[in-house]
C-alpha cells in the first residue's frame, strides 16, 4: 500500500514521462512537415532548436511563393 506522498511523486514522473512524449511526438511532426519541404536535420532536439530561426524564414517565403 502507497501513502499519498509516493503516490504524488508516481504521477508527477508519469506527467513528466507524459510531456516528454508529448515533445518527441511533435518535434519528429514537425521535422517531418520540413523534410518534405526539402529541409533535412539530425533528429536531436539541440539540432532542431538551433535549425528552427533559420528555416523559419525560408519556409514563410516558400510558402507565399506556393499560395501564389
Amino acid at each position: 500500500m502507497k501513502t499519498e506522498a509516493q503516490q504524488a511523486v508516481l504521477a508527477m514522473h508519469r506527467m513528466r514521462q507524459q510531456l516528454i512524449m508529448f515533445r518527441t511526438m511533435h518535434m519528429n511532426g514537425l521535422r517531418g512537415f520540413l523534410t518534405r519541404c526539402g529541409e533535412v536535420m539530425a533528429k536531436r532536439r539541440l539540432a532542431l532548436d538551433k535549425a528552427l530561426p533559420g528555416f523559419s524564414g525560408a519556409l514563410g517565403e516558400s510558402l507565399t511563393q506556393d499560395a501564389n
